[in-house]
Order: structure tokens, then C-alpha cells, then sequence
């Protein structure tokens, strides 16, 4: 079993975990993986993406919130599940000290999925009431989601990203919410890139000890 001792770069280092859509900071992952970081000494910082706000969420104002946390003179490794890796992607694009990217069901072409997934009536109808109902699995219960949403989605770049800072992907072979293709695609022939794909769905939730292994491993490089 390793065991981290950290090092003066690693102890410098910001280590923040971004939730995924209609999480929270309280999911099964973001407490495993705080759990086992504080084992080792080091804080995992989870902001809550909701905002205290999720009927007027936008990436927007999410991506706004995180770059508040990130401090300037320190190095940065992103945690990202699902939504919360393209936050991770679109942030290491503009921020330089973002030197680490570790990402879970990343939500490539999140877009496009939400167009496909609900559909042109559907979309319609939202745009007209101007809300939707959301199951939000972090408060257990449905709540509104303004059309503000899907069209702030929509001005973001959610699939091409050219930094080429050192990365982990982990993808779940059976995952029905954002297909496996999309991060097979995006990984494919990038050096920088260490991609795992698991027998697992989109909650990666099996194979949560193997994924820490790799990423401890990934950490003390």
C-alpha cells in the first residue's frame, strides 16, 4: 500500500473536488475521496456548486465560484465528476497554475447530450415556461431548473481542450448518462492523458479503492 508523505509540493498544492450536476458536496464520492486525502494530511476543498441557488444554476456562475477558490501563487489539481470535469477542462484552459486534472465520467459534450436526452418538444416546452423539473439527487427531492441553464450551456466549449497538463480519466463502461465514447474519444492518442475505462456505471462507485489507488499514484509524480 502507498503512503503519501507529502512533499513540499504536494503540501503547497490546492486540491479542490467539483460535484456533479444535482449533486452536492455530501455525495458518496467527493466523501470517499476527502476521507482518504485527509489520511494523508491533505485537505480536499469540495465547494457546494449549487450555489444555495439551483433554480438559477448556470456553468457561469459555478466556474465563477471556483476560480475565487483557486488561490494565484499555488498549484492546482482539479477533482472533476461528471459536470463538474468540464468545469475542471474549461477552467485548466484559462488558468495556468491548474497543473493537475483528474476527471470521473467526464460530461464531454455535455450539450449535446442534454439536447438529445430531452429532446426538441421538450427543450420547447422549457423555454416557454421557463423552468423544468430537475430530480437533484443531492437534496433528494425535485426542484426547478430555469432555461438559463441550457442556454449558458450553450456558450461554453465543452469538447475541445488543448492544455496538455497531466490528466486521469476514469469512464464507466455500462454508463448511461454520458456515454463512454465521448471520453474514449477525447483521450484518444494524447500522451497526457491516463485513461481507464471500468465495469462500472456512471457513479464509478465500484471501483472507488482502484481509482484512489491510481490516484494517489498520479499525486506524488
Amino acid at each position: 500500500m502507498i503512503k503519501l508523505y507529502p512533499n513540499n509540493r504536494i503540501k503547497t498544492m490546492q486540491y479542490i473536488y467539483l460535484h456533479g450536476f444535482a449533486s452536492s458536496p455530501d455525495s458518496f464520492k467527493a466523501k470517499f475521496f476527502a476521507k482518504k486525502m485527509l489520511e494523508h494530511g491533505i485537505e480536499l476543498l469540495i465547494p457546494d456548486l449549487n450555489l444555495n441557488d439551483f433554480p438559477n444554476l448556470t456553468i457561469s456562475r459555478q466556474i465563477l465560484t471556483v476560480k475565487d477558490l483557486i488561490k494565484t501563487n499555488s498549484p492546482v489539481t482539479l477533482f472533476g465528476s461528471s459536470m463538474g470535469a468540464i468545469i475542471s477542462l474549461i477552467l485548466a484552459e484559462e488558468i495556468n497554475n491548474i497543473e493537475k486534472l483528474i476527471l470521473l465520467a467526464p460530461a464531454i459534450k455535455i450539450s449535446q447530450l442534454w439536447k438529445d436526452s430531452t429532446g426538441e418538444e421538450k427543450l420547447i416546452k422549457w423555454k416557454q415556461d421557463n423552468y423544468v423539473d430537475i430530480f437533484h439527487y443531492g437534496y433528494n427531492k425535485n426542484m426547478h431548473l430555469n432555461y438559463k441553464f441550457y442556454e449558458d450551456l450553450l456558450s461554453h466549449n465543452d469538447s475541445i481542450f488543448n492544455k496538455t497538463i497531466p490528466t486521469l480519466v476514469f469512464h464507466g463502461l455500462h454508463d448511461k448518462v454520458v456515454p463512454v465514447d465521448f471520453a474514449r474519444e477525447y483521450a484518444k492518442q494524447k500522451s497526457h492523458i491516463k485513461y481507464y475505462e471500468l465495469n462500472d456505471d456512471h457513479s464509478l462507485n465500484n471501483n472507488l479503492d482502484y481509482i484512489w489507488q491510481k490516484i494517489l499514484q498520479f499525486i506524488i509524480i
